[in-house]
C-alpha cells in the first residue's frame, strides 16, 4: 500500500488487513519524534488484535498495548528509551522478554505482565 494512508489501504484491503491483527509479527519497529514534532509517534495494539509479537522494537515514543481479556503480546527484546512517552500494558496478558528500559513500564491489567532478563534502568509499575 505504497503511497496510500493507513484508511485508504485498509478500505482497499480489508480482510488481508483484518487477518493480520488477529495475529501479527511485529518486527524492529522505531517509534521515534523530531524535536519539533508537535505530535508525538505511537505504536497502539488494539484489542482486536489477539496474539502478537512485537520484536526488536526500538521507543522513542509511545507503545501501547490495549489487549481484551484473552489476549496476548510477547515483547521480545525491545529498547525503551528514557526520552519514551511510556511502554503501556492496557489489557490482556504481556511478557516482556530481554532487552534493555531506561523509561517507564506501566500495567493497568489484571493480567499477568512478566518480565524476564531485561535490564531496567527506569521504571516499572
Amino acid at each position: 500500500a505504497a503511497g496510500m494512508t493507513s484508511g485508504a489501504s485498509y478500505s482497499g484491503n480489508s480482510s488481508y488487513y483484518d487477518m493480520l491483527r488477529a495475529g501479527s509479527i511485529i518486527s524492529s519497529a522505531k517509534v521515534v519524534n523530531n524535536e519539533s514534532a508537535a505530535e508525538r509517534s505511537a505504536l497502539t495494539l488494539t484489542q482486536s488484535t489477539c496474539f502478537a509479537i512485537l520484536a526488536g522494537a526500538q521507543n522513542h515514543g509511545k507503545v501501547t498495548y490495549n489487549g481484551a481479556n484473552s489476549s496476548y503480546v510477547l515483547i521480545y527484546k525491545p529498547t525503551n528509551y528514557a526520552d519514551a512517552d511510556r511502554l503501556t500494558i492496557n489489557g490482556g496478558s504481556a511478557t516482556v522478554l530481554g532487552g534493555f528500559n531506561a523509561g517507564d513500564i506501566s500495567s493497568f491489567t489484571a493480567k499477568p505482565l512478566e518480565i524476564y532478563g531485561t535490564t531496567n534502568e527506569g521504571n516499572i509499575n
